[in-house]
């Protein structure tokens, strides 16, 4: 008998990269559309899709690897560490290709989107001048290994919170008498 550890294991493992290859998808159609990223309709828009993206990604997996791997049944332990290797691989290649985007694809995309948040914090009237100075300072220090890093521990955070919710949903008890009748038989013989 294989481990089902195993199985739970290189599943997450390719569903992972798959999930990130989605992400990664995602982002270069809000790069190509040329979205206004600094819209608050647009972050609150954005923010909700990756969430729908996580829940129906991570119901999908987890019922996947139920259907195909294991037997048909989940437990609640299995299906969570299922869904954190997921989100955990998906997470580790968004990183990588945020920091390889903002470091050699577009070099001038990371400075660019700090001008708009500082221009937007200008025409705040509610900021005050010191809000705006240490805005300003922390802008400065945004390198791209630091902004993949925030999108990093973003989806970690975001990754822990769905699987703790969606493997409470994905889960299927094993039949109590499938052990006894694979038993009876084995003895008829």
């Amino acid at each position: 008998m294989t481990n089902r550890y195993n199985y739970i294991l290189n599943h997450g493992l390719r569903m992972g990269a798959l999930m990130g290859a989605i992400f990664i998808l995602y982002s270069l159609i809000l790069y190509i559309a040329d979205f206004n990223m600094m819209n608050v309709a647009f972050g609150i828009a954005n923010f909700l899709v990756s969430i729908l993206i996580y829940v129906l990604y991570f119901r999908w997996a987890n019922i996947d690897l139920r259907i195909k791997h294991l037997n048909g049944w989940l437990t609640y332990p299995e299906g969570l560490l299922h869904a954190f290797i997921v989100g955990v691989v998906a997470a580790v290649i968004n990183t990588v290709y945020t920091y390889l985007f903002y470091s050699f694809f577009d070099t001038e995309y990371l400075p660019k989107m700090g001008e708009k948040v500082l221009e937007m914090l200008e025409n705040n009237p509610n900021i005050t001048q010191k809000m705006l100075e240490e805005a300003e300072q922390k802008i400065k220090e945004m390198t791209p290994l630091k902004s993949a890093l925030q999108g990093f521990y973003f989806s970690m955070g975001m990754s822990v919170v769905i699987a703790l919710i969606i493997s409470a949903f994905t889960i299927k008890k094993k039949e109590i008498f499938e052990d006894v009748a694979i038993n009876d038989t084995d003895e008829a013989l």
